[in-house]
């Protein structure tokens, strides 16, 4: 029988003699080896992981390679989307034929127009717009023209800066401008 200061044997150590002189480390070598190992691994990668982020930053450019672009500025296109009121397309129509399109017409003169063109969507969904104006620019700076070059256009198919006004107003009675649309086009040879 045994004191109670005495260590009792345990058949999973084997007794006193297994555990020896440094305790535990003795009776299970493979912790203290793991321990070691553990150290040595993070002290390898306290090491290798500036060095694989600095391999990527120097790689990194590679991935990146300059590609030559194949593209120019095209014309510009302005896309007006208009909500017309029940009953008034001829209305829209009339003015459009009379008014918008002679502007138009002085805007291809002078170069600044490409082209232009009126349409309805053939698939139509409740809360969008119901017509399009499509306007096609040389370039930006077609587009974006002098307000003194604007009222010319304007005095020249209304006869004055007032009686264009007045258009404008009465044009928004069957028409209202609901959203625009301005694209830059990309010229690929």
């Amino acid at each position: 029988m045994s004191t109670v200061d005495e260590p009792q044997a345990s058949p999973s150590f084997g007794g006193r003699e297994a555990i020896g002189a440094r305790g535990l480390e003795d009776a299970r070598p493979d912790m203290t080896a793991r321990k070691t190992g553990e150290l040595k691994m993070t002290i390898k990668m306290q090491f290798a992981l500036p060095a694989l982020l600095m391999a990527a930053v120097v790689a990194a450019p590679a991935g990146a390679q300059y590609v030559p672009r194949n593209y120019d500025k095209g014309p510009v296109t302005l896309v007006q989307e208009y909500q017309i009121a029940p009953g008034k397309l001829n209305a829209f129509m009339q003015d459009y034929a009379a008014n918008q399109r002679r502007s138009f017409d002085i805007g291809k003169q002078v170069g600044g127009i490409l082209g232009y063109d009126v349409s309805v969507p053939v698939t139509r969904r409740g809360g969008e717009p119901n017509l399009y104006v499509t306007i096609t620019f040389k370039d930006l700076n077609s587009y974006n023209r002098s307000y003194e070059r604007a009222d010319q256009t304007a005095t020249a198919v209304y006869g004055s800066l007032e009686k264009a006004a007045a258009a404008s107003a009465r044009r928004a009675e069957y028409g209202t401008i609901v959203g625009t649309l301005l694209l830059q086009g990309l010229a690929v040879p």
